[in-house]
Formats: structure tokens, sequence, C-alpha cells
């Protein structure tokens, strides 16, 4: 979020962000929004309406699937190539650095087999879905341009 964020202002101030800036779109991102409230319902204890539940899993099996899609749509390899190395730098993180480290300090607190192994999975799973919303949402988006061929 701070990166996102850091990143989508860099022509604005100077690409310095404010305390208040970065705060500001943390507590007004749709995807945190919608986390808290979830975690608030889940805590109230009440039951979901199976209506509400049934349609839930109908829509989550097909946002994931139309989410990449659309990511993969909106996607200029070639702006993202020449702007910066941060496509390339955070491949890496996201799936070599970032599971290693964590999988390396859980058997290091003694996780063993399938938990270390799930461990490991969550950690280097794609994110481009939860990504992709949350980049539209801030505004930060290349616009996709088709190609056409004659």
């Amino acid at each position: 979020m701070i990166t996102l964020t850091r990143s989508l202002r860099r022509g604005l101030d100077g690409g310095r962000v404010s305390k208040k800036a970065l705060l500001t779109s943390i507590a007004t991102n749709p995807l945190i929004i919608g986390l808290l409230l979830g975690v608030g319902y889940s805590q109230s204890g009440l039951a979901l309406p199976d209506v509400v539940r049934q349609t839930g899993q109908q829509i989550s099996g097909l946002a994931l699937p139309l989410a990449l899609v659309c990511a993969g749509v909106s996607l200029d390899f070639k702006t993202m190539l020449r702007t910066s190395n941060v496509a390339a730098f955070s491949t890496v993180a996201k799936l070599v650095v970032v599971p290693g480290l964590l999988t390396l300090g859980c058997w290091l607190v003694e996780f063993r087999g399938v938990q270390l192994g799930i461990i490991f999975l969550f950690t280097s799973t794609p994110t481009a879905a939860g990504s992709y919303a949350m980049t539209r949402a801030m505004g930060g988006m290349l616009r996709w341009r088709p190609t056409l061929s004659p």
C-alpha cells in the first residue's frame, strides 16, 4: 500500500507523500474497508442468510478468473518494462525473497511438514486479482490501447 501510494504520487509534490495523504489512501482503500467490515461481521456472530452465502460463492467462483483476464488485458508490457525495474524487483521479491524468508523463519520456530509447505505456497501465490483491484481503485492502471493489425 505504501509503495503503491508513493509510486502513484511520484510526480506530485516532488515525489514526497505526506503522512496524511498516506493514511487517507489507506483508510479509503475499498479492499481494506471491505476487509474490516468482513472481520467485524465475522466477529458479530450473526448468521449469513443462505441466499447471500450462495450468491457470494457463485460470485467468488467467477471473480478471480475475471480479474485475471482484466489484468492481462490492461497490461502494457512495453511501458511497464521501459519505466523502471520495479516490475522485475517486485516479481523476484514475491516469488523468491518473501516466501524464502517466511519459510525459513517458520522453520526456525519449528514448523515442519505440511504446515511449512502450506506457508510456502501461501506466501508465493500470485496476488494479481487483489493488486489489480487495489491499483485500479487508487487510479494507477495504465490505459489499455488495443493494437489493430491489418
